[in-house]
């Protein structure tokens, strides 16, 4: 079945215009996004090791947290400016169409959770942020 994300380009009907525009916003904002998820995940790491390390300090584990907290709000900035930026380029019909979009997606992506959910941990494992563990911490 064709449960996939849906073009939103194509099914907004945006102008050549607008595709350059939108183009133009991603191509400038790109490197900054990809900058955010690298120290986000690098602060993931870190606060998984200070977790998980043979010996806890606790001010290291807030520190990490902390460290990892920035750039999570960081990242967030970044993505809803983003966002903002894009928006600002849709007409009104088109942002109707789009918030049509993201809804019926949003609700497609509820509908397959509790399988996704499922292959994402085990019993007992901490909740997946930014794939833990995914470095030994020697590296």
């Amino acid at each position: 079945s064709e449960e996939r994300r849906p073009n939103l380009l194509a099914e907004l009907g945006l102008s050549p215009d607008q595709l350059q525009q939108i183009g133009r916003v991603n191509r400038e904002r790109r490197p900054a996004i990809r900058d955010a998820r690298r120290r986000m995940g690098d602060a993931a790491r870190d606060l998984d090791i200070a977790i998980y390390g043979d010996v806890v300090n606790e001010a290291d584990v807030k520190s990490r947290l902390k460290e990892f907290q920035a750039a999570e709000a960081e990242l967030s900035r970044l993505r809803f400016e983003s966002e903002l930026a894009v928006r600002k380029i849709l007409t009104a019909e088109q942002l109707v169409r789009f918030r049509e979009l993201r809804r019926r997606f949003a609700e497609e992506r509820m509908k397959n959770a509790p399988q996704r959910g499922m292959r994402r941990r085990g019993p007992g494992m901490p909740p997946p942020h930014d794939q833990p563990f995914r470095r030994p911490p020697n590296e």
